[in-house]
């Protein structure tokens, strides 16, 4: 209940009020009963007035009036001129504010309207709800909050502008829902979408109100249908299938790849949209299915297939398949071609072949070789060399011979081509045996300088053993045969020189000399400085400080350790004062002590003082730690 501030009428002792309570309330009929009441009174006391008139009231804008006689009277204590008692219809939502105004209009008083507006209790209406949201397919579950245990309610779905559909009526606080599968329709090309939720509130047959909310649907499930037996592969090279006679072992840098797939199958309305084939490191995209063709790949080991399959909505699935690769490569030989005693026209030929097994399905095919002697202008025809056989040739042997050989199994060849050089012996005496060739015949008739063979051997000019000398491949001796003779001063070629120190000086030899001239510019090849400020030590590998090359050690000077030093003694003797007493002796102190086998040095007879010292002597210094050596350059040839 509530009540307005004092009015005011044309009296300043008379004031009036109006009075409004909430009796009941209809939430059925959204109504409130309420009671309207105008007081009337004076504000001091030992005064009445009265008379006649009427007492107008407007409630919720209907004016209703009574009638004031004179028999009421108008005193300190408050009486009611107005009250009505009547249904106030309540907003849509439940709300109401009711307004009221009142005026007097009496003979002996009177007032303007006054108005005065109290707030009533709201009336629950259309019920509010939650949830609805979910998987598509699945139960959710809708939630109703409601003024009133005798409201029900229907619930409705809707999808933009679309006609609503009804999903039930009669419901009370709560709805279990599947979320239709038609809603798969909505959403084709995402995974999840929106609607509208819409319930209606009836009390009885009477509708109340309605309330709405969005609610969400997901899309589960729905990854396409995919696997690896719709990926298939083969060799369309028919030549290299019909070796291995399956077209699905691929051979390595043989067979030709195509990668094949069926059509995946989307799920719930969705459509295909793409593939994406990832092989041997790349990844191919398509938008349908089909035969890719890799052509040649080379792998000799087992490979994979993965295609993912994506469809409209994102989804995708993965499906992988192993491709079977059976290792290939090219036949190969090791050749062995040598000529007998590295002279003779007997010629040793022999190939040791390697072929790939391709699962046992390959093998050698041809073996051939032929060859021509290096000044002609083209080979003799092919002949068949035996596989892991030698084999004997008659070939000239003053001259070089070029050869080649070719192989091949059943994926293909592979060839090989080599010059044997001319024969030239080991070693070579002259049937006067006065000289000899190494790896070539002697021949007087044939000199050349120093400056313009590289080859082994020293040869006089003439029987006179005078004038230029010259080097070739042969050596003379004397008529006896024991002794090489040559005279005047020969000179060597640098690349002479260089054949010659390889072998005198291979690389990590060591070269002594007293002249500071590098020896690279004597034999060639690199040189460096060797060693030092040392002597060289043949190494001990029972003797760990000698154990290994190259292992560097000692010192020019040297400090004596205690532990180092001779056996020896020092005097000891006694400081007294200025007089030192030296043990061996004999000195008798004033005051009766006597110390024996001493004797006294200085003339001082103080013993307050009693020192013991001993002698010392020596620096510390280092002392030379050399042998007796001679100085010479060491060179060590590094290359």
């Amino acid at each position: 209940m509530g009540s307005s501030a004092n009015m005011s009428t044309n009296n300043t002792y008379i004031k009036y009020s109006i009075e409004i309570a909430q009796n009941s309330q209809s939430t059925a009929n959204n109504t409130s009963n309420v009671t309207v009441d105008v007081w009337i009174w004076r504000t001091n006391t030992g005064y009445t007035t009265y008379g006649t008139g009427s007492c107008y009231c407007k409630i919720d804008g209907t004016t209703y009036s009574s009638s004031i006689s004179s028999s009421q009277k108008i005193t300190s204590d408050p009486i009611n001129l107005f009250s009505k008692t009547l249904n106030i219809s309540h907003n849509s939502d439940g709300s109401k504010t009711l307004t009221c105004s009142a005026w007097i209009s009496m003979d002996v008083v009177s007032s303007s309207e006054q108005s005065y507006s109290q707030g009533l209790t709201t009336i629950g209406r259309a019920s509010s709800f939650s949830g609805g949201s979910g998987n598509i397919g699945s139960s959710t579950t809708i939630t109703i909050s409601r003024a009133s245990s005798s409201f029900t309610h229907i619930l409705y779905y809707q999808f933009g502008s679309s006609d609503w559909v009804t999903i039930a009526s009669g419901v009370g606080t709560s709805y279990s829902w599947t979320i239709p599968t038609s809603f798969y329709s909505r959403v084709p090309n995402s995974n999840s979408g929106t609607g509208t939720l819409w319930c209606e509130t009836y009390n009885g047959s009477s509708y109340i109100g309605s309330y709405s909310i969005s609610f969400t649907f997901y899309v589960t499930n729905s990854n396409p249908t995919f696997s690896s037996s719709q990926i298939s592969y083969q060799d369309t090279n028919s030549t290299v299938a019909a070796i291995t006679g399956n077209n699905q072992q691929i051979v390595r840098n043989q067979s030709s790849l195509q990668i094949s797939f069926t059509s995946a199958t989307a799920r719930n309305s969705a459509s295909m949209s793409s593939y994406q084939i990832t092989f041997n490191g790349s990844t191919t995209t398509r938008t349908s299915s089909g035969s890719i063709s890799y052509g040649i790949v080379n792998s000799g080991n087992n490979l994979s297939v993965s295609i993912k399959a994506i469809d409209s909505r994102g989804n995708s699935t993965t499906a992988s398949k192993t491709i079977t690769f059976l290792d290939w490569s090219s036949p190969t030989a090791t050749i062995t071609a040598n000529r007998k005693n590295n002279f003779e026209t007997e010629t040793y030929l022999k190939a040791n072949t390697l072929i790939s097994s391709v699962n046992g399905k390959n093998s050698l095919q041809t073996l051939q070789y032929r060859n021509k002697k290096s000044s002609d202008s083209s080979y003799g025809n092919w002949i068949d060399l035996p596989n892991n056989t030698q084999i004997t040739i008659s070939i000239d042997n003053t001259v070089a011979w070029n050869f080649q050989i070719q192989l091949s199994d059943k994926f293909g060849s592979n060839s090989y081509s080599f010059t044997l050089a001319k024969g030239q012996p080991i070693m070579f005496f002259d049937t006067d045996k006065i000289s000899v060739g190494v790896n070539t015949f002697p021949d007087r008739s044939n000199y050349l300088q120093a400056s313009n063979i590289e080859s082994m051997g020293i040869i006089r000019n003439s029987s006179s053993n005078t004038g230029t000398n010259y080097i070739y491949g042969s050596t003379y001796f004397n008529s006896s045969g024991s002794t090489v003779y040559f005279q005047g001063s020969i000179s060597l070629s640098t690349a002479a020189k260089q054949y010659i120190s390889q072998f005198i000086y291979p690389v990590g030899a060591i070269y002594m000399s007293i002249s500071s001239t590098n020896p690279s510019s004597l034999f060639g090849g690199s040189w460096s400085l060797w060693g030092s400020g040392r002597v060289p030590v043949c190494i001990n590998t029972s003797d760990s400080d000698f154990s290994s090359s190259e292992k560097t050690g000692g010192s020019k000077t040297v400090s004596l350790s205690t532990s180092q030093m001779p056996s020896h003694t020092h005097t000891i003797y006694q400081q007294r004062g200025s007089d030192q007493i030296a043990f061996g002796g004999h000195y008798s102190a004033t005051g009766g002590n006597n110390i024996y086998n001493t004797a006294i040095r200085g003339t001082t007879n103080d013993e307050t003082t009693n020192i013991l010292k001993a002698t010392s002597t020596g620096s510390g210094s280092s002392h030379t730690n050399l042998q007796p050596y001679i100085t010479c350059y060491m060179w060590k040839r590094t290359g």
